[in-house]
């Protein structure tokens, strides 16, 4: 028998190999996303056709290296299996007075093993068909999102992009689209062909032996955090024949063989030999206190289950804005606000963990390439967004002017004119009147572009000042804006904002 542990763990090594193909194949996506030149509709099709042709060919040679990979994988897990499942029933044999074969000597059970190992590599090899077509629709679609929203006019290509890279990072790489509409993505697909093709085996295997040893009763496995349809016939002794006068059938009572019963879908249910006069391994009372709500978590009580799916649902968002940060830094674009929102998943998971006294399960919230360096630029891009949040409210609260007006003082830079009513320069050392700070330091409006400024240039947050001055001409004025923090006064942010000829 496979216990459920080891059930759950089997899928790491899969899914690692299979999160590190949808990082690269979600970054690849990025970065065309962002290189795109979203061309008038004319020339378009054929420049999205060819897009997506480079990006299939890439998400294929993708997924065939890590086929490769898989088949060596499975076979390892398949005899790890194997050799867990039967240990435990070859125990019950012998205790029962039998002395059974080893798998090794058993032509059927090797057999078994075979089969199991080709089916379960068939699963996979069919991912990889479904999985190339469905993540190049998945391309495709968000090409045409970026597209249309350009050539609208609705948004700017940046902005554009940036939705387009978030709608791609949100669930992960597409996997499975079924005729109902339903989308299962990568990590659920590998996760699941890889529990079900597995514990299937293991569990024929287990069935092999049995009728080798005549065993007709089994006991089902049980453990906390079983669905409730599970639930109900978890731990329980049954025939496998559906012939014997005190235990019931076997296949009718847990749906062995069915998707939605005991090693079907994702099931971490198995079961293992019982004779009459043994003690069964799960006592009614030890049953009853696998289904109590004993978690407490924002003052409602949960079963086990219940706060396994809290947990998972947490997981996934961790994961949800790893890919987008990964995704972002692959298209040269901005990750503080995924670092903010995983910094906020992040502590709702401690939240959690205290309130529940429940685990923490790193490998369900890792995402391949997101380590630590990527670690440390995440908390620390989300400290300064906070800080620069905190220093917005602070000065809405501040109770200052929404303006401050500044003495006269000389220009420090100088600045191009290009305008259709003159061109040529406001030179350095003029002089700037009604100078005034518009925003930061000394008033009630925050910087809207503190952000950049900050990562860009440094200096203390709360000091940024956006300040506006005049500079007046024989017969223009020029109104230019400029960004300050103390000494720091970067040339690059001096823009003219305006030019107004002087009426006479």
């Amino acid at each position: 028998m496979l216990t459920p542990k080891q059930l759950s763990d089997l899928p790491e090594p899969m899914l690692r190999l299979y999160r590190e193909v949808e990082i690269d194949i979600i970054a690849d996506m990025a970065r065309r996303l962002s290189r795109m030149d979203f061309i008038p509709s004319a020339r378009w099709q054929f420049k999205k056709l060819e897009e997506l042709g480079y990006s299939r060919e890439y998400i294929l040679q993708r997924l065939a290296r890590a086929l490769g990979i898989a088949k060596r994988e499975l076979e390892k897990l398949m005899e790890n299996a194997a050799d867990m499942a039967l240990e435990s029933d070859y125990e019950i044999y012998r205790r029962a007075g039998l002395e059974p074969p080893p798998l090794s000597a058993s032509p059927v059970m090797q057999a078994v093993l075979e089969a199991g190992l080709e089916n379960t590599f068939g699963l996979f090899e069919n991912l990889t068909r479904t999985t190339a077509n469905t993540a190049t629709r998945q391309f495709e679609h968000a090409l045409d999102r970026a597209w249309l929203q350009i050539s609208s006019g609705a948004f700017s290509h940046t902005e554009a992009v940036k939705m387009a890279i978030k709608g791609l990072a949100s669930k992960g790489v597409a996997a499975i689209t079924y005729p109902t509409g339903h989308t299962d993505y990568l990590d659920v697909a590998v996760r699941r062909a890889t529990v079900t093709g597995v514990n299937q085996t293991a569990l024929k295997l287990q069935e092999a032996l049995a009728d080798e040893m005549g065993c007709d009763l089994v006991e089902t496995s049980a453990h906390e955090g079983a669905r409730p349809s599970h639930a109900v016939w978890q731990g329980k002794i049954f025939s496998r024949s559906g012939t014997h006068p005190k235990y019931p059938d076997f296949r009718q009572s847990t749906g062995y063989g069915t998707g939605e019963g005991l090693g079907g879908w994702n099931c971490r249910h198995s079961f293992f030999p019982y004779f009459e006069g043994m003690e069964p391994v799960y006592p009614d009372s030890e049953l009853a206190g696998m289904n109590e709500k004993k978690y407490e978590y924002n003052g409602k009580k949960l079963t086990q289950y219940e706060a396994e799916q809290v947990q998972r649902n947490i997981e996934r968002h961790i994961r949800k804005w790893k890919r987008e940060f990964k995704a972002m830094e692959a298209a040269g674009l901005p990750t503080d606000e995924a670092a903010a929102k995983l910094n906020q998943w992040h502590r709702r998971m401690d939240d959690f963990l205290k309130q529940t006294g429940l685990k923490q399960q790193a490998s369900r919230e890792a995402v391949f390439g997101f380590g630590r360096s990527e670690a440390a630029k995440s908390n620390s891009e989300a400290k300064l967004l906070e800080i620069i949040e905190q220093d917005a409210i602070i000065k809405k609260n501040s109770g200052n002017p929404k303006k401050r007006s500044l003495p006269d003082e000389d220009l420090k830079v100088t600045v191009n004119v290009d305008t259709p009513l003159v061109q040529g320069v406001v030179p350095k050392g003029t002089v700037l009147t009604n100078v005034y700070v518009m925003a930061g330091d000394g008033t009630s409006v925050p910087i809207r572009d503190l952000r950049r400024l900050v990562n860009v240039y440094g200096g203390k947050v709360s000091s940024w000042q956006k300040k506006s001055g005049d500079v007046y001409g024989e017969n223009f004025k020029y109104v230019i804006h400029w960004y300050q923090n103390g000494d720091i006064c970067p040339e690059e942010e001096f823009k003219l904002k305006g030019v107004r000829k002087i009426e006479s």
